[in-house]
């Protein structure tokens, strides 16, 4: 998002129980020029395959088990992805660190709507099965110079940002992968009505994570990409997942703030008035 050289502070939010406060602190955008000039001489279109697994109940929907196993696929192909995007950025003197590079690439895949899912039983006698998905994504290397661009004139604060919640993230998403697979173990093992009941609940707690994992991870996304108010709906989500977890709450709090910072432009470049600006931010603090 551009951010004019006049306005040099904007209004920072916080979230108290998920709502959107003002506070008087009032902070610096530090804007960074773009540094990135190189072409791409032979553009294309780079694919990356990941595969992933989760496992299900017969208390559980099958669609969570599909949504688990997908996110745990789109992790896997993202990683393959990254190692492309780094030796790119090294070979044009990109200045990405690695945890940079990891978050980048989240924001810039495009994921292929034709995911493949294997459905594998595991204990007939405990209902359980294990979903294996198979994931297409793709970076278009025609875009790639201006996307890294956009990246580098994103203030030190929100890429940091932005880098910390996929670090976190993909910590999650890879204990839930160690778990599943010492809960594939217990599964193989089990033989009474309370080793199911056990398995069960075990289950439940993995895929209700999964479930808010994930619209943390889709809300994150649209943020990258600007789109805003479809990021905050997807906060909601996840909060009525888990409304005990804090991290959804934080997003969406910067999420309005950033929508904020939007008509604050508008206000500077004349596109609304001070009226207008007004009320978009009553309607805000009314959501």
């Amino acid at each position: 998002m551009y951010i004019s050289q006049k306005m040099q502070r904007v209004i920072i939010s916080s979230v108290i129980a998920g709502g959107l406060v003002f506070v008087p602190a009032i902070y610096a955008i530090d804007v960074v020029p773009p540094i990135i000039q190189m072409s791409i001489v032979s553009a294309e279109i780079k694919k990356y395959t990941g595969v992933g697994e989760s496992i299900v109940s017969d208390r559980e929907t099958l669609e969570i088990g599909k949504q688990g196993a997908k996110m745990q696929a789109i992790r896997n192909a993202q990683e393959q992805a990254g190692i492309f995007v780094s030796s790119y950025s090294k070979s044009i003197n990109g200045r990405l660190t690695e945890d940079e590079i990891m978050a980048f690439t989240a924001g810039i895949i495009k994921i292929n709507d034709d995911v493949q899912y294997e459905l594998i039983s595991l204990n007939d006698s405990m209902g359980t099965a294990k979903y294996r998905a198979t994931v297409t994504v793709t970076i278009d290397t025609n875009d790639l110079n201006e996307q890294i661009n956009e990246w580098m004139n994103k203030n030190f604060q929100e890429r940091s940002d932005i880098v910390n919640q996929n670090n976190e993230l993909q910590r999650i998403i890879e204990e839930q992968a160690r778990r599943i697979k010492e809960l594939e173990q217990t599964i193989a093992n089990a033989q009474t009505q309370q080793d199911k009941v056990n398995i069960q609940n075990r289950i439940s707690v993995i895929n209700n994570e999964t479930s808010y994992n994930q619209r943390l991870e889709e809300g994150n996304k649209l943020r990258e990409q600007q789109d805003y108010n479809g990021a905050i709906l997807k906060f909601n989500e996840a909060i009525q997942l888990n409304p005990d977890n804090p991290e959804a709450y934080k997003n969406r709090g910067m999420s309005y703030c950033w929508l904020i910072v939007n008509k604050l432009n508008e206000r500077e470049n004349g596109a609304i008035n001070n009226n207008a600006f007004e009320n978009a931010v009553n309607d805000l603090i009314k959501q």
